[in-house]
C-alpha cells in the first residue's frame, strides 16, 4: 500500500493481508478526517473511509468481467494489415 499527500509526501506498507485492521493500522495516524482516499476500489477502503468519515473516491477502477473481457480479445486479435 502506498499512501502519498497532495504535498508528495509518500508512505508505503507492505502487509500480511489487505484486511480491515492491517488498513486500519496503516491509515489511522496518516489520513485526516477532512482527507479524499482515493482507492482502487477494494471494499475494505471503502469500508475504511465509511467507518472514518472520510470521503471516498475510486480511480482507474474497471470491473473484473470488463478486464477478462479485454484481455480475453487482447489475447485472440490478429494483427491485420492493409491490402
Amino acid at each position: 500500500m502506498v499512501v502519498r499527500d497532495r504535498k508528495g509526501h509518500t508512505a508505503d506498507f507492505k502487509s500480511a493481508r489487505l484486511d480491515a485492521n492491517h488498513v486500519r493500522e496503516a491509515l489511522m495516524p496518516l489520513i485526516d478526517r477532512e482527507a479524499v482516499l482515493c482507492s482502487d476500489g477494494a471494499a475494505v477502503y471503502a469500508r475504511f473511509a465509511r467507518t472514518q468519515g472520510t470521503t471516498h473516491q475510486v480511480v482507474h477502477a474497471r470491473p473484473v468481467s470488463a478486464y477478462a473481457k479485454a484481455l480475453s480479445i487482447s489475447r485472440t486479435s490478429t494483427p491485420t494489415t492493409a491490402a
